[in-house]
């Protein structure tokens, strides 16, 4: 008699894809963007009042060495436009500090 197999029970496909997603993404517990999301998408572009705000919040931000470090860390073309550590990011992930 075989010995039994374990099998890695995971819940539907979005939960599967949502774990392989957020692999690697750090905690970044007490981020000042948490619940800010229209400040550092950047809809206002690069000079804007929103962006600003943004960039200064990230700046007094105790987790900004942490997201530093995991923005650093991505292929260009996965780095999130907007403001992301402290920084303004072009769509293509072109870092431009700010």
């Amino acid at each position: 008699m075989s010995p039994a197999r374990r099998r890695r029970v995971l819940g539907p496909a979005w939960v599967d894809l949502t774990v392989e997603i957020l692999r690697g993404t750090p905690r970044l517990d007490g981020a000042l963007c948490v619940g800010n999301v229209d400040l550092f998408e950047g809809e206002d572009g690069r000079h804007g009042e929103r962006t600003a705000v943004a960039v200064a919040m990230c700046h007094r931000c105790e987790a900004l060495p942490d997201c530093r470090r995991w923005l650093s860390s991505l292929p260009k073309a996965h780095r999130p436009p907007g403001v992301c550590g402290g920084q303004w990011m072009e769509r293509q992930g072109e870092v431009l500090d700010r």
